[in-house]
């Protein structure tokens, strides 16, 4: 298994000794939830950039508004 097709990643042995379907049902269990998880952290990064981005580039008491 490689890193992006480029950097050598070694496989989780415990995974490894899972039987097939059950990995199979497991994968099929957390697929959703991984995705949607994903989703969920890129528009909490984007946000984070926007708030950033309103506290240094546009000089705007962003950060300072929200801490208690």
């Amino acid at each position: 298994m490689h890193l992006f097709g480029l950097v050598p990643w070694p496989r989780v042995g415990w995974i490894m000794s899972i039987e097939p379907a059950t990995k199979e049902m497991l994968h099929d269990a957390f697929d959703l939830p991984h995705t949607v998880a994903s989703y969920l952290l890129y528009v909490w990064v984007a946000h984070l950039g926007g708030a950033l981005k309103h506290q240094f580039v546009d000089k705007d008491p962003e950060l300072q508004r929200m801490l208690p």
